[in-house]
């Protein structure tokens, strides 16, 4: 008899025990918030990713098959800031008790089964979208080089015309020469004239040394 009874409240406990539980919640947004826009799809997690689940278009989530034991539950949304929630998940087919912890390091408080998720704030970041505009088309680089472009292109044929003969013949050999950036450099400060006079110098010095010997 004793035998049989031992049976009988281990069969009992066995069948008390559940493999996995069904964990579920709700985010739910104040009404000032939903009027800013309805909430996107968000993914839930249990011990940083150990379980995943995603809200459907009401907001609820459904955790399903898992363990008993202690969680963490987190919601990952890039718009809105939430509390992380404890839970425990009992052996046999009891109440799941939940903890509330506002932000890391507050204290806990209780809280009641399903879970209620409810944001504290808006999420607003540092770097905020641009909107296109006139603005962001003026920062554009490649725009601005165009733009100079054509400006060049437009005004460089009014500009060689009222250049003197000499300024324009001396524009001309400075542009047949932007080839080498060199030359170029070297045109537009003038050492080309300068190398050429030194030498000149020197040719005609060297010149007079030889006619006095």
């Amino acid at each position: 008899m004793r035998r049989l009874a031992s049976a009988l409240i281990i069969a009992a406990a066995s069948a008390s025990q559940v493999d996995g539980h069904a964990v579920e919640g709700k985010i739910k947004l104040p009404l000032k918030l939903l009027q800013e826009g309805d909430l996107r799809t968000t993914e839930v997690t249990l011990n940083g990713g150990e379980h995943r689940a995603f809200t459907r278009p009401d907001g609820s989530f459904r955790f399903t098959d898992v363990a008993p034991g202690v969680y963490l539950l987190d919601v990952l949304s890039t718009e809105y800031l939430f509390s992380q929630f404890k839970l425990n998940l009992p052996e046999d087919d009891g109440e799941i008790r939940v903890l509330e912890y506002m932000y890391p390091g507050a204290n806990k408080r209780a809280a009641a089964y399903p879970v209620d998720l409810r944001p504290h704030v808006k999420l607003e970041y540092f770097d905020k979208r641009q909107q296109p505009g006139l603005h962001t088309l003026f920062r554009n680089p490649m725009l601005l080089m165009m733009g100079f472009t054509m400006l060049m292109v437009f005004f460089m044929p009014k500009l060689m015309d009222s250049l003197d003969p000499e300024e324009r013949k001396r524009m001309e050999e400075q542009m047949s020469n932007s080839s080498d950036p060199q030359k170029m450099i070297k045109g537009l400060f003038g050492l080309s004239d300068e190398k050429e006079s030194d030498s000149e110098e020197e040719g005609s010095k060297g010149g007079g040394k030889k006619k006095r010997r």
